[in-house]
């Protein structure tokens, strides 16, 4: 039997700003994410929450809308 060994790191927090960045500096630390043993990281759902950019949970409005439209006052999802 093989045990496979994960980390996961939580890449946000409920005040991540809702401007695009979180998904940069990710990008930006991967490799030192990496480097530094993590294998996974949690990140916050991708579609619009009913909080618009400003949503700050799990709070979903439609799970098909990534950014495109304007609905809950943003066109930009968090």
């Amino acid at each position: 039997m093989h045990k496979i060994n994960s980390i996961m790191m939580q890449y946000f927090h409920w005040y991540s700003p809702g401007d695009g960045t979180l998904w940069k500096q990710l990008a930006e630390n991967a490799a030192e994410l990496s480097k530094a043993g993590f294998t996974a990281v949690w990140l916050p759902p991708a579609y619009k929450g009913l909080g618009g950019e400003k949503e700050v949970g799990y709070g979903v409005n439609d799970l098909f809308d990534l950014g495109e439209f304007e609905q809950k006052g943003s066109i930009r999802t968090k």
